[in-house]
């Protein structure tokens, strides 16, 4: 449609104004602002095939001025939220127009170009003959026209995306690609005698709190006579926290010197003492454990 000097005089826009009661005007409006496919029957319709868009214009122009100035304040605030939704609707239907048409677009030149073949990487992994196909298709490249189709503020988020994807798949690649070297575990070859382990035995003890001191002296005796012995390497004690409960391990050369101790004097008095001292009888638990252990951590 070319361009249309508009030269209205006061008589012809008083003949052209259209009254809000006038059927012309308000079947015109109905169809203007319901949708847009209704305005060209109406136009050859109703207005004529003939139709000049600037004068009519420059009419509804003037007629909603001047409805508007007679108007109520809150007429006025209500006219005023309305254009503002219409102009919001109008503009967010012309985005997504633009963006349809976009991609349209470039569908239609993709399928003229042909469709394009996906990379294909081989990843071959160490002691197999098999491989596997990993299948990357070029659209995730942020160079990818479908990244494009809809406007620079999309394409720069993508773009942050794509970015994050490529280094992690390339970190997958390394990873995948990297020589796995499983060594197994060392095998100890020991000799099959009494001294190839030692006897660890762990012993707890829950005391009761008035016959605390009178424990702990006899704890006191059995922890040195049994330290003498050449069988004993060595006694740890434990006492718990906020508890009368004790735990003492000791480590003995092998299950028969062990075994001896407990059929010494000072052990059988320690053992009858904690009849009267423990709340429950003790709880022993032996184990044993690999001599080159003790001589590596002592």
């Amino acid at each position: 449609m070319g361009n249309h000097e508009i030269r209205v005089a006061g008589s012809e826009i008083n003949q052209v104004k259209l009254s809000t009661s006038n059927p012309a005007y308000t079947k015109y409006s109905r169809c203007l602002f319901s949708n847009s496919s209704g305005f060209c029957p109406f136009s050859s319709d109703a207005m004529g095939d003939e139709l000049d868009i600037p004068v009519i214009s420059a009419a509804l122009i003037f007629n909603f001025w001047w409805d508007y100035q007679e108007a109520s304040n809150l007429e006025q605030f209500v006219t005023r939220f309305l254009l503002k939704e219409t102009l919001n609707q109008l503009q967010s239907l012309q985005n997504s127009l633009e963006c349809a048409m976009e991609t349209t677009e470039e569908q239609t030149r993709q399928e003229r170009q042909g469709p394009t073949k996906p990379e294909v990487l081989l990843i071959q992994w160490p002691g197999k003959r098999s491989s596997r196909r990993v299948q990357r298709h070029n659209s995730f490249s942020p160079k990818s026209p479908q990244f494009s189709a809809c406007g620079p503020g999309l394409l720069e988020e993508d773009n942050q995306w794509m970015t994050q994807i490529n280094r992690l798949q390339k970190l997958i690649d390394r990873l995948e690609k990297k020589d796995l070297k499983l060594e197994p575990q060392e095998e100890e070859v020991i000799e099959g005698n009494t001294k190839s382990h030692i006897m660890l035995v762990q012993r707890q003890m829950s005391v009761i709190e008035e016959d605390l001191e009178e424990f702990q002296l006899a704890l006191k005796h059995y922890v040195e006579s049994a330290s003498s012995q050449s069988g004993c390497l060595r006694i740890s004690i434990q006492k718990l926290s906020n508890e009368s409960r004790y735990i003492i391990y000791e480590f003995w050369e092998n299950s028969s010197v062990w075994n001896s101790h407990l059929q010494t004097n000072y052990s059988k008095t320690f053992q009858r003492s904690n009849v009267d001292f423990l709340e429950t009888p003790e709880l022993t638990s032996t184990m044993l454990v690999p001599a080159s252990w003790w001589i590596l951590n002592n």
